[in-house]
């Protein structure tokens, strides 16, 4: 009871800062799927452009949310068919997601300007919002891809474990800039059709600010 109330207190008189971020890193593919029909996922460096709102409260726990725009593009040998003939083609996908991310947030320390944060245990809902193939392959039986929409193959809903570490530096008071490693691993599915795990690594930086906000005042826990 008293550390429920103690985290609800922290939330509320804690401060607030929103911001906007870029990043950059890679992402990792693995099939696990006898029927899958591709072959090996070759991903391509990751985009991330995004906003975020955290809580520093008094104590070491806060909350983080973020929402980001992010690419996911990679190349793939892919084969569809049966043993009367089919299709195979090299495809490159430019892929686009919508991240939505939520967790808490550890503030481990500071040093002058400096706060030092960790957060585990938190989760991120990716969902594709398109996925276009172009390709070009000179196989018989070939199909070719002009700014295809395969959506239908290469975009689909996941779900992810995040966690990482990062610093904040106050440039006065109220403006900040922050700096954050961070790494995902698929908890369900990639792609709709085939069991695959996802593996991202992300560096981003960027820019908030402190919200206003009028002083909420609490009583003190009860023993």
């Amino acid at each position: 009871m008293v550390i429920g109330f103690s985290l609800i207190r922290n939330m509320v008189i804690g401060q607030v800062w929103f911001g906007t971020y870029a990043g950059s890193g890679f992402l990792k593919v693995a099939v696990d799927d006898d029927s899958w029909n591709g072959g090996p996922i070759t991903m391509r460096p990751a985009y991330s452009l995004g906003f975020e709102c955290y809580q520093k409260p008094e104590s070491a726990t806060g909350f983080r949310m973020a929402l980001a725009y992010a690419t996911q593009d990679f190349e793939v040998h892919y084969y569809s068919g049966g043993f009367g003939g089919g299709t195979s083609t090299d495809l490159a996908v430019r892929g686009r997601a919508l991240h939505l991310e939520a967790g808490p947030r550890f503030w481990i320390g500071n040093q002058g300007h400096l706060d030092l944060a960790l957060s585990t245990g938190g989760f991120l809902w990716a969902h594709a919002l398109g996925s276009i193939a172009t390709s070009s392959s000179g196989a018989w039986h070939s199909t070719a891809y002009d700014n295809a929409d395969v959506r239908s193959t290469f975009g689909h809903i996941d779900l992810r474990l995040v966690g990482g570490m990062g610093g904040m530096v106050k440039l006065d008071p109220k403006w900040s800039l922050t700096l954050d490693g961070r790494m995902s691993i698929g908890l369900n599915s990639w792609l709709p059709d085939a069991r695959t795990r996802i593996l991202t690594g992300l560096l981003v930086l960027g820019v908030s600010r402190q919200l206003d906000r009028k002083p909420v005042k609490l009583p003190p826990p009860k023993a």
